[in-house]
């Protein structure tokens, strides 16, 4: 089974074993960006905003010229012992850091070098004051690491943590947002925040006699600035535990922002495996989180999805408590959603759903979800990205190997659609390796069904009529224009269904023009001339056995499309490992290797059914001869 495990980086966001280490920035690539948008949005000022009660100055339209044209009467304002004084340079300071270019302006505060003065003026009594600064060290910390981390060298974070207790509200919420940018930067000031003693004060902003409506804003920071705390490392769940009662309690908010960041730290929470997270779990949690999948917003159901993701990672128990919560018709709705990202999130769920044990397999497949996988991955006009998860779930219901599960699989043109998706990812060898999987589960599973089905369409049942040719049971067919196979609808065996959802044109192979399938023994020899790999000449070789009904056995074979399209599909594998560098080429031989094999397999399993088959009619005609006989010497 592979599991999704969403925070850990895209490229390696597979099932780990308990004792992987992970890697510290557990946040996916794909979500780096939102994560730094996310910092930065906590800090950035709208010119039209209207000013804050504390923001007493003009709005000056040059403040973007403060530095370093004014850095000195900047320090010697902030350095004298005017109050005055002092908050009127910070509020300019401020505003310059809300400005666009933030990182260049960082870099211009820092380089007045009065960092330490900042921590002083944080302790100062005026509450203006210390709001000012711990805005400015706010936006500060939203800048690189080293730029954070002159703020910590500064012991900025004790003073900033005793802030959290003021009894200025705005001041206990700015030193919140403080403390959640630093600790959204790195794994390193995660610690130094978490085990600085913040917790205990951050959990007490929920206390209090304030309305919910008067302080939303400030417990909008509060949670933002515990779903930083939760993420990175996975081995301060004992620390954090105190929390976990606040996010049961949050996660029935009204408020959106209060519950995406509720979900976010959640989905954190969940992406780590400390035995005491279990206790946390139940329907009850599971069931108000597929109840907010409902959500109008997009913030809400984004982590929502997320943490979903990260209960299904963990074991058999808790993917069920997602089923019975009833998860899964409200996820096959999403994946019909106009947002892209919905409809990445969702299939990781069902991606990790698909990855336990038969029944929930079941449960996706009943309730639609896997059709609406396969037409996305079917679908060209999809993001690639979008696409390749899809493979991912649908190959994940292929490793239990379940006959029944399979059957349905084929009948809905898998093994065709994964063929081509492999010419559609020539240079991501994790999803190669993941379609090369899932054919290799069809194929071994469905090899005895399929067997067994070709025989019984073949061996008559009854044979009371003397002139009975044993061939005509085959289920009739006809080769279309576009070199598939189509059998006639009276057929029903379950090798005629299989046969037809194999069936594929050529022409959807990118780079390939539109043709015939070989039909004959010598247009397969024609193709091993042409191949670069000596691997199939084998096939040049084989013979049936020479009897007339050997031509059309053997026609019969050759004309499967999806064997055939898995032969292009391997010689355009071979042209692509000529234009990829030494290591990709490497990994794309090893793929290029087992579908060889996957083929060998295939014509070997066809050609020894050929083979079994007319030795068990000789055997049955030579029995109706033998009757015959003693009948006509009667």
């Amino acid at each position: 089974m592979n599991k999704v495990k969403e925070d850990d980086k895209k490229y390696n966001h597979r099932r780990h074993s308990s004792n992987t280490s992970e890697p510290e920035d557990d946040d996916s690539v794909d979500n780096l960006m939102n994560t730094i948008m996310r910092k930065l949005t906590h800090v950035h000022i709208d010119n039209n905003e209207k000013l804050h009660q504390y923001d007493y100055c003009e709005n000056e339209s040059k403040i973007e010229l403060l530095l370093p044209y004014n850095q000195r009467s900047v320090i010697q304002a902030l350095m004298s012992d005017v109050v005055d004084y002092q908050i009127n340079a910070m509020v300019k300071l401020r505003k310059y850091l809300s400005l666009e270019k933030i990182s260049n302006n960082i870099n211009n505060v820092l380089a007045l070098g009065i960092n330490e003065r900042f921590v002083e003026l944080l302790k100062s009594p005026s509450p203006i004051l210390q709001y000012e600064t711990c805005w400015v060290i706010t936006n500060i910390a939203a800048g690189t690491t080293e730029q954070t981390r002159t703020i910590i060298d500064a012991g900025a974070i004790p003073v900033l943590i005793e802030l959290l207790r003021s009894e200025n509200k705005e001041v206990r919420t700015q030193a919140a947002w403080s403390l959640g940018n630093i600790a959204g930067d790195c794994g390193e000031f995660r610690d130094i925040v978490l085990h600085g003693g913040t917790l205990q004060p951050l959990l007490e902003l929920w206390n209090g006699n304030d309305s919910i409506e008067s302080k939303n804003h400030m417990l909008q920071v509060a949670m933002w600035t515990l779903a930083n705390l939760c993420r990175w490392h996975r081995s301060d769940w004992d620390v954090l535990a105190p929390a976990f009662p606040i996010l049961r309690q949050s996660i029935y908010f009204e408020d959106s922002a209060i519950l995406s960041e509720t979900c976010w730290a959640l989905s954190r929470i969940f992406h780590g495996s400390h035995p005491k997270v279990t206790y946390l779990l139940d329907l009850e949690l599971c069931q108000r989180l597929v109840e907010l999948l409902k959500n109008d917003s997009i913030s809400v159901v984004n982590p929502v999805l997320r943490t979903l993701t990260n209960i299904a990672y963990g074991d058999d128990q808790q993917t069920q408590l997602i089923i019975n919560a009833g998860a899964i018709p409200i996820l096959c709705e999403l994946l019909s959603s106009s947002n892209a990202s919905i409809r990445l999130e969702t299939i990781l769920v069902l991606a990790n759903i698909t990855a336990g044990t038969v029944a929930q397999i079941q449960s996706v497949i009943d309730a639609g979800c896997l059709n609406r996988l396969i037409e996305i991955l079917s679908n060209t006009k999809e993001s690639f990205k979008i696409r390749k998860e899809a493979c991912w779930a649908i190959s994940n219901a292929t490793d239990v190997k379940h006959p029944q599960q399979i059957r349905t699989l084929i009948n809905m043109g898998v093994v065709h659609l994964l063929i081509v998706f492999l010419t559609d990812c020539l240079y991501d060898i994790t999803i190669q390796q993941k379609c090369v999987d899932a054919l290799e589960n069809i194929l071994i599973t469905s090899e005895s069904e399929l067997n067994s089905a070709f025989k019984n369409s073949m061996i008559p049942t009854s044979y009371s009529n003397w002139n009975y040719d044993p061939w005509k049971v085959i289920p009739s067919s006809k080769t279309s224009s576009n070199g598939s196979i189509t059998f006639n609808d009276n057929s029903d065996s379950l090798l005629s269904k299989s046969i037809n959802s194999l069936s594929l044109s050529s022409s959807n192979i990118k780079g390939n023009k539109s043709s015939h399938p070989p039909s004959t023994t010598s247009s397969f020899k024609e193709r091993n001339r042409k191949s670069s790999t000596p691997y199939l000449s084998g096939f040049e070789s084989r013979n049936f056995h020479k009897k007339n009904k050997t031509n059309q056995s053997t026609k019969w074979a050759h004309e499967m499309s999806a064997f055939n399209q898995l032969w292009k599909t391997i010689e355009i594998l071979e042209n692509s490992i000529n234009k990829t560098n030494y290591y990709h080429a490497q990994d794309n031989r090893k793929v290029l290797n087992r579908l060889k094999q996957i083929m060998e397999r295939w014509y070997e399993s066809q050609s020894q059914n050929m083979v079994d088959t007319e030795r068990q009619i000789d055997e049955v005609m030579m029995g109706v001869e033998k009757v015959r006989i003693t009948e006509s010497d009667n």
